[in-house]
């Protein structure tokens, strides 16, 4: 099983394409490209469309109608607890 990670959401799309994840952890909250342009990009590869990716981030209600928007099959607001005192949910 291979597993790899990233910081540059550019490399995922090229990253996916030679590799063909089963799964894609992505913050939909990155600097200089957003997880729903990495999403996009995905969508040309994963021509079945079915994009293999668990997103990531902090409440903000317009993510839920634009992940839904764009291919989502659900979108499930949960909030994650790091170590003591950090939440990933507020």
């Amino acid at each position: 099983m291979l597993h790899y990670s990233t910081r540059d959401p550019h490399s995922v799309c090229a990253l996916h394409r030679d590799n063909h994840y089963d799964l894609i952890l992505l913050d939909l909250q990155m600097p200089g490209m957003d997880g729903f342009q990495v999403m996009e990009g995905l969508k040309e590869i994963e021509t079945e469309g079915y994009l293999p990716v668990l997103a990531v981030t902090r409440r903000e209600p317009a993510h839920k109608l634009r992940a839904l928007q764009g291919g989502a099959k659900r979108f499930r607001q949960q909030t994650v607890r790091f170590g003591r005192g950090v939440d990933a949910g507020s």
